[in-house]
């Protein structure tokens, strides 16, 4: 899992950190223009299929990266990870 603001600055990650550096700083390339997206990402000798959604909080938009395992999984994992940022964002 990866989880960026709008401007790209990582704010969690969990798993693999060399994974989700790349993956993160791959789809916040593409966020400004794909709200939501499944696709596979190239790495350097590695590939990682992805689950991305661009996601409203009260502080503005936060990218969501969910990385590896089926794309339902992944799903679970973004409908999780924006549940709790959104939680979190709204104490703000």
């Amino acid at each position: 899992m990866a989880m960026a603001d709008d401007d790209g600055v990582p704010l969690a990650m969990a798993g693999e950190l060399g994974a989700c550096r790349d993956v993160a700083g791959k789809m916040i390339a593409v966020a400004p223009r794909i709200r939501e997206v499944e696709c596979t990402v190239l790495g350097d000798g590695a590939r990682w299929d992805v689950s991305m959604k661009k996601v409203r909080t009260s502080s503005g938009e936060i990218v969501v990266c969910a990385v590896g395992g089926s794309a339902e999984a992944r799903q679970r994992q973004i409908q999780r990870t924006t549940a709790g940022a959104q939680r979190i964002f709204a104490g703000r």
